[in-house]
């Protein structure tokens, strides 16, 4: 690994072995994906995500719960269909995720009068327990994470983000 100007990258020779390795497997040679942006993101969000579950004390709170958590805290009676298009979620994933965090106490869900396929959410007691002991630890975690893009770049990096998400929603 070699690091210039702050920026990690595989030496040419690992690069090499990596591809031999694949190779040997049967594997084509797709070249360097680490120019894929996409690769990097996703790399990016789980070294992220790591850190976050480290970071909190709560082994079943994983990144995508505690966001759900707050917008439910600051939407109270928000439908799963609104949460799952705030967090970026669809469906067949944001169910799932309700569901855990029900059987986990954290959840409350009401059918709506108005529309009985779908439902309000509330935060319980103890998900609004869980959501402020841990409040204080992700905006830590939130700040390490500010710190390494560093300030000056913050605003461009994320809005160089948010054109990736509107190019590709």
């Amino acid at each position: 690994m070699t690091v210039v100007d702050g920026s990690m990258s595989l030496d040419t020779d690992v690069r090499e072995s990596n591809r031999e390795q694949a190779t040997a497997v049967g594997n084509p040679d797709y070249g360097d994906v680490n120019s894929f942006i996409g690769f990097k993101l996703r790399l990016a969000q789980e070294a992220v995500f790591r850190g976050f579950a480290r970071a909190v004390d709560d082994p079943t709170l994983k990144p995508g719960r505690f966001t759900a958590m707050c917008f439910i805290a600051q939407k109270p009676g928000i439908s799963q269909s609104d949460l799952g298009a705030l967090i970026g979620r669809d469906k067949s994933t944001i169910t799932p995720m309700i569901s855990d965090m029900i059987v986990a106490g954290h959840v409350r869900r009401e059918q709506m009068v108005e529309d009985r396929r779908s439902f309000h959410l509330y935060l319980t007691p103890a998900g609004e327990a869980i959501l402020e002991r841990q409040w204080a630890i992700a905006c830590r975690h939130r700040a390490a994470v500010d710190a390494v893009v560093g300030e000056a770049e913050k605003v461009t990096f994320l809005a160089q983000l948010d054109r990736l998400i509107e190019a590709f929603s």
